[in-house]
């Protein structure tokens, strides 16, 4: 609902300043059920997920956004990934507020590279742009709840990431910025000691007919260029 929200905003001037307000509001109370939910961590399954779908969802996801903005997204995933025991919504969300602060850092355009890499015991996953970045101070509370630098934002997107990426799927995240330069977020999530892989579709391969591909040989991870 948000993100059709922000559609509207951006492509209609009137009743702008009320498609704000409700976006704001569907944002915070979206961010505050995430987080509550993360910290008291309810009785949910994990389910085995394949994380190129599911980062291919969030692209498309803010495909309108993207394309206003003129960014260059590349996106790197292998031709056979792991499926990841996850909790899909909560991973989900963590991984959508990444790429809505990438997308968010450039609204002027810029390059957004977003890659999966299976290794023996876990999986990264990469979200790149080449936006405004962080000064020092900023970064350095990057992860503190209510802290936002945006006059509409929650201040909760990265806590509740970080929350959901380290509590509760016990995994890893990294965050590196430079002011002008632009954000890198890595993650890393466990694997299962057996585990099962699954062949990239073919609408990996041969992309929706705004994308580009572009694949390399050897059986090593392929990239999809989009404009």
């Amino acid at each position: 609902i948000a993100q059709f929200g922000q559609s509207m905003l951006e492509t209609s001037a009137k009743n702008k300043e009320l498609y704000a307000r409700i976006i704001a509001e569907i944002d915070q109370l979206s961010s505050l059920i995430t987080f509550t939910l993360a910290r008291h961590k309810p009785d949910l399954v994990k389910v085995d997920e394949d994380l190129t779908t599911l980062l291919k969802d969030l692209v498309e996801l803010f495909r309108a956004k993207i394309e206003m903005a003129g960014i260059k997204v590349t996106c790197t995933f292998p031709d056979k990934a792991p499926l990841v025991p996850v909790y899909p919504q909560l991973l989900r969300q963590a991984l959508l507020n990444v790429v809505q602060n990438a997308v968010q850092a450039m609204p002027q355009g810029g390059e957004l590279e977003i890659s999966l890499i299976p290794h023996p015991s876990k999986v990264a996953i990469t979200i790149k742009d080449t936006g405004c970045g962080m000064s020092p101070h900023v970064f350095r509370r990057a992860f503190e709840p209510f802290f936002t630098t945006k006059e509409t934002g929650t201040g909760l997107g990265l806590a509740i990431t970080k929350q959901i990426i380290e509590e509760v799927h016990e995994g890893k995240l990294r965050m590196k910025s430079r002011r002008g330069r632009g954000t890198t977020l890595s993650v890393e999530l466990p694997l299962p000691s057996h585990r099962t892989y699954v062949p990239r579709p073919e609408s990996m391969i041969e992309s929706p007919k705004s994308l580009e591909a572009a694949s390399k040989q050897g059986g090593r991870p392929q990239a999809a260029s989009n404009a």
